[in-house]
């Protein structure tokens, strides 16, 4: 196989993706799962107006929901948080929303680093 170089200036540039951040991780907790709720509500308010528009408010609601699952998926590669406590209850509280067992997926081979 070649030797491929790499410029260390690209290298520099993706370091700074490498790091977790709280303040940012704040903020996609807030913007993931406020609108999930608020949608939800609105979902069962809605029942009673017209199942289309429920319906419609579910499909929009699930694009959150794969948000949602991201920060869980995030939180079992040890990404999403430094803090071991933390990351493990944002894990957890993902799982109730998404339905995927945060414990048992995390510790799999093929979630963690190596």
């Amino acid at each position: 196989m070649e030797n491929i170089k790499i410029d260390k200036s690209l290298l520099r540039r993706f370091n700074e993706y490498t790091s977790t951040d709280k303040t940012k991780a704040t903020i996609q907790i807030i913007n993931s799962f406020g609108p999930f709720v608020a949608i939800w509500v609105l979902m069962y308010l809605s029942l009673d107006y017209s199942y289309w528009l429920t319906f419609l408010l579910g499909i929009i609601n699930s694009f959150f929901l794969v948000r949602i699952f991201i920060i869980q998926h995030d939180c079992g590669h040890r990404t999403f948080l430094n803090n071991d406590t933390a990351r493990n209850i944002v894990g957890y509280m993902c799982s109730l929303f998404s339905t995927i067992p945060y414990h048992y997926w995390a510790k799999s081979p093929y979630s963690s680093r190596q």
